[in-house]
């Protein structure tokens, strides 16, 4: 995982995974599993908060159809905003590995 190629990195990976699991209550292994599942996730979360469309009928949109987008779209904004919390080193670590493509998910959610 990342960051895990540098010295102590393997170290402090093992130690923030056995936090982390500690404070969900999990076994450490099933962490391991749901971390790793995340950060594998990020690209399809990337893809999608870039092509969300709200408002895609003109404005024509029924109410279901408005609740229906707003409800996506602050889901969208939640896994943005809970995405860092899936890399040991945080934001920094995240925004290494996704470099101008997580700016450009940033700037997105920042316009919707």
């Amino acid at each position: 995982a990342g960051g895990a190629d540098k010295g102590g990195g393997d170290a402090r990976l093992a130690q923030w995974i056995a936090l982390q699991s500690k404070t969900r209550k999990m076994e450490t292994s099933k962490f391991e599993e749901l971390y790793l599942s995340k950060q594998k996730g990020l690209p399809a979360l990337m893809h999608k908060v870039l092509g969300f469309e709200g408002g895609a009928n003109g404005g024509e949109e029924e109410d279901g159809e408005v609740e229906a987008q707003m409800q996506a779209l602050l889901e969208l904004c939640e896994e943005v905003g809970d995405a860092s919390g899936w890399f040991a080193g945080g934001y920094k670590e995240m925004k290494s590995t996704f470099g101008e493509e997580w700016l450009k998910v940033e700037r997105r959610v920042e316009a919707m």
